[in-house]
């Protein structure tokens, strides 16, 4: 969700301007543009949010609370970018993750 929205403000940012642009002008245009993300994609971006933290704190169970407690702030907050590091290391390299997800998904198969 966050990434998007930075992506959204620096495409917003690189639009040439035309004229002076006052502070107050900058500000509704920012307001203007998080607007008109619909409600939709914000509620499937927060569960996936909360499913990549999920998968975040459960995997690092053998971790410090601190350490524990960063990944899974950093997985809900960027949770693209921690999805595709899980895919990668957990998936393809299977680096084996040694959480109840995991063995919840073997035990299945």
């Amino acid at each position: 969700m966050i990434e998007s929205a930075i992506l959204l403000f620096l495409n917003k940012i690189r639009q040439p301007k035309e004229g002076f642009v006052q502070i107050d002008d900058t500000n509704t245009q920012i307001n203007n543009m998080l607007a008109n993300i619909p409600v939709s994609w914000v509620i499937v971006s927060f569960i996936i949010s909360i499913g990549a933290a999920y998968i975040a704190f459960t995997c690092n169970e053998n971790s410090t609370p601190a350490t524990r407690f960063i990944v899974t702030i950093f997985a809900f907050l960027f949770s693209g970018l921690y999805l595709i590091y899980y895919f990668i290391v957990h998936i393809l390299l299977f680096y084996p993750c040694a959480s109840a997800v995991v063995k919840k998904m073997k035990s299945k198969k």
